[in-house]
């Protein structure tokens, strides 16, 4: 039994066995895939494809990592964000992928390598690590998402916390601590935060990114 392309060309890092009589072919997404047997019957076991005749061709799902980016607390869809997913190990066509977050915080990778090499029936699934950055936020990785003989698609959501606002209060050229600072947003008090030894108020999640705000002290 063989798989190759549509066009004819060989599949290369696919998994045989035979033992049962059966063959298992561990191809990448997005791929069309013509199996070939004189008398035998092809049976796909992956996804929708149900059992077919030998020289029929099919299309093998296509894999993706896709989700949103919000704010912390708010909830707020994060635009402009730059989201990178990083391979557990590089070699056999794994690399890293790059997107931008579009208005709605919404990413999305397409025909993403799932496995990296198979070796008799053992096949290596892809994870892969998210890293999001942007400027006014503490950057994000998070948890590690893995492929699998049944997993196509991923879904990972991601929340970025905005880096503090920090207001510093000197007398003297000394930092004034226990001090009262108000932060508004025209004349109505959004929150407050008080000095520390160095004088400075730390105002985080409560402020958005892009507010204008007029602090008070005392």
């Amino acid at each position: 039994v063989s798989a190759s392309e549509a066009n004819g060309t060989p599949l290369e890092g696919y998994n045989i066995t035979g033992s049962d009589g059966k063959v298992t072919a561990y191809i990448n997404e997005g791929t069309q895939v013509k199996f070939k047997a004189k008398s035998w019957v092809v049976s796909v076991v992956e996804s929708d494809i149900a059992t077919a005749p030998a020289n029929v061709t099919i299309t093998i799902p296509h894999s993706k990592i896709s989700g949103h980016v919000t704010v912390t607390g708010s909830g707020a869809p994060v635009a402009g964000a730059t989201v990178t997913i990083k391979p557990g190990f590089y070699g056999y066509g794994t690399h890293d992928y790059t997107a931008t977050t579009d208005a709605n915080g919404y990413y999305e990778f397409n025909d993403v390598i799932r496995y990296a090499s198979s070796s008799g029936s053992t096949v290596t699934w892809v994870g892969y690590t998210p890293y999001i950055s942007k400027e006014g936020y503490q950057d994000y990785t998070g948890s590690r998402m893995l492929f699998s003989a049944s997993v196509f698609q991923i879904t990972q959501d991601a929340a970025l916390t905005l880096k503090p606002t920090i207001v510093t209060v000197l007398k003297d050229g000394a930092g004034v601590s226990g001090l009262p600072v108000y932060a508004y947003s025209g004349q109505t008090p959004i929150t407050q935060a008080i000095t520390d030894s160095q004088g400075k108020a730390y105002f985080s999640n409560s402020l958005e990114s892009g507010t204008q705000v007029e602090f008070r002290i005392g």
